[in-house]
């Protein structure tokens, strides 16, 4: 296998019978190909957890990968959700703005999202619920899926944190700080990834997801939410490319 300065594809997830219909790659901007079933991930969630909060990827050639997906900028300054090709920072304070394509990221995943399947949810209590009722739908849960998740919301409970500088403390030291934001009747988009459990060294593991609202003023990290009905569009993934840290880990403090 051939592999960039760097860029590793870590791992070919095969296609299942049946489950899927065949796709075709789009072109980048500099001519690459870009699958619609491959997730494009931007370090790993262990590197992040240990403070490698800044590195040289900038969300303009993230946004090259696909236009769809979540993570953060340079320092941990915003919970990132990247819709429609567009990708809006949800700040410590609570305000969410769009990102210059100049803006750096140490950690992202995003894909060139091509629903397959449709699922409408009702009373969806909260993401543990959800988690009950979606889990079921998808074909097998050590495969990588992208859910566009959109609908109105009765509750919502997020979180962000504030941007860090250098030298940068562990991510856990960090939360211990994040604000808690709470939403009540309100709409917008929630970019979702689903991750097999022994993924766990890329990825959160589960269903990771991110909102901004409709009016792209706020949004965050999504830690609970209820919903009277909720339209979840599945896109399962079939391969995943990791892109690792451009700086040395020694540069960073232990976890």
């Amino acid at each position: 296998m051939e592999l960039t300065r760097r860029t590793a594809v870590l791992v070919m997830i095969s296609t299942l019978a049946g489950c899927t219909t065949p796709r075709g790659d789009t072109a980048s901007e500099d001519g690459r190909s870009v699958s619609e079933d491959s997730l494009y991930h931007v370090s790993t969630i262990d590197a992040l957890e240990c403070g490698h909060f800044s590195d040289e990827t900038t969300i303009g050639d993230l946004l090259e990968n696909g236009g769809f997906g979540l993570g953060t900028v340079d320092g941990v300054d915003g919970e990132l959700a990247i819709v429609d090709g567009e990708a809006y920072a949800v700040r410590g304070d609570g305000s969410a703005v769009e990102v210059d394509p100049e803006t750096t990221t140490p950690f992202a995943a995003v894909t060139e999202f091509r629903s397959e399947k449709t699922v409408e949810l009702d009373s969806v209590d909260s993401f543990e619920a959800f988690d009950a009722q979606l889990t079921p739908e998808l074909p097998r849960t050590d495969h990588f899926y992208a859910l566009d998740i959109t609908g109105e919301f009765s509750f919502l409970r997020t979180r962000s944190v504030e941007g860090q500088i250098e030298p940068y403390p562990t991510l856990e030291e960090v939360l211990e700080n994040e604000t808690i934001f709470e939403f009540e009747d309100t709409s917008g988009d929630m970019p979702t990834f689903y991750i097999p459990k022994q993924f766990d060294d890329i990825h959160p593991p589960g269903y990771h997801a991110h909102f901004v609202t409709d009016d792209r003023d706020g949004g965050g990290h999504v830690y609970d939410f209820r919903a009277n009905s909720l339209t979840v569009e599945i896109a399962q993934l079939e391969s995943v490319t990791v892109e690792l840290p451009e700086r040395e880990v020694a540069q960073y403090p232990p976890c």
